[in-house]
């Protein structure tokens, strides 16, 4: 019965037009990774989502924002992560991202491994606020990795192509790492950034930043019994503290590089199991980035 009025409220909110925060979320709580078989239908038909437009720059003030819950990380600001995006379909942020160059962009595969055309496919950047502020760009094309593999997350990384130019304003690009480059992170710690469920099932408004332990192989291995790849890493595992839902495809950094995408994890987050990152410095994946786009 509740899913059926959710369903019903979703499509008097279509019908209507409305785009309220709480809506939003409300759709997102049903949206990871896989859509429920109402959007599918809708969007089947071309009912849904609706023709997008680009917003103008918007300026975001955090003195007249709500403030989340946080659990585990704290809040921070888009000047520290100038190249996190939030990726979104039909206007709904589904992942993370980051800017890689003026036209191109980085995720993880399994955000966009359900077919959505390109049209569908935005991304909010410049702004902490994971729905107001800064610019909104539209992907032309997005490419995964020919090797990607639903079911066990290996090969996890996706390039986005924009019809606009990323760099604009304050945003800029990250640093990619590869295997000539050895990120020395102090104290093997680094940084997770995203805007994912927390342990409440709340979806934070304001970026979220997390410290956490880049674990060795032998520990990943052995936690993550043969399910770890040579094309994946793992980091954190304390306990209320871990990337989850909705953190897919943003990026784990340490000394201006990024060297891990958010791939997977346990089904319920922050229970003492390390997070899982696509490793960006590893060759296949690497040389997959710098084939499609020249980064």
């Amino acid at each position: 019965m509740v899913f059926w009025t959710k369903c019903c409220l979703l499509l008097l909110a279509v019908s209507v037009g409305v785009h309220s925060a709480s809506f939003e979320d409300t759709i997102y709580l049903h949206y990871h990774r896989k859509l429920p078989h109402i959007l599918q239908l809708l969007r089947k038909y071309t009912l849904w989502p609706p023709e997008p437009a680009i917003a103008d720059p918007v300026f975001y003030d955090p003195a007249n924002s709500p403030t989340p819950l946080i659990v585990g990380g704290d809040s921070t600001t888009i000047e520290l992560y100038p190249y996190q995006l939030s990726l979104r379909n039909g206007g709904v942020h589904i992942c993370g991202a980051t800017i890689i160059s003026d036209k191109w962009a980085l995720t993880a595969a399994h955000c966009l491994d359900d077919g959505s055309i390109p049209s569908w496919i935005t991304m909010r950047g410049g702004s902490p606020h994971r729905l107001a502020g800064g610019y909104i760009f539209h992907a032309v094309q997005y490419i995964l990795h020919e090797k990607y593999d639903a079911k066990t997350f290996d090969y996890d990384v996706a390039v986005v192509q924009i019809a606009e130019n990323f760099l604009v304003g304050t945003l800029r690009a990250v640093s990619l790492a590869d295997n000539t480059i050895k990120v020395n992170c102090p104290s093997e710690l680094a940084t997770v950034i995203g805007w994912g469920t927390d342990a409440y099932s709340y979806v934070p408004l304001i970026l979220q930043e997390l410290r956490v332990l880049v674990q060795t192989n032998d520990v990943c291995q052995k936690l993550w019994i043969e399910q770890i790849t040579d094309r994946m890493l793992c980091a954190g595992g304390v306990i209320g503290e871990d990337t989850c839902n909705g953190d897919s495809g943003g990026p784990l950094v340490c000394n201006g590089y990024q060297f891990g995408i958010v791939s997977w994890g346990s089904a319920k987050c922050a229970i003492a199991m390390p997070a899982v990152f696509t490793n960006v410095s590893d060759s296949e994946i690497r040389d997959f980035i710098r084939a499609k786009t020249g980064v």
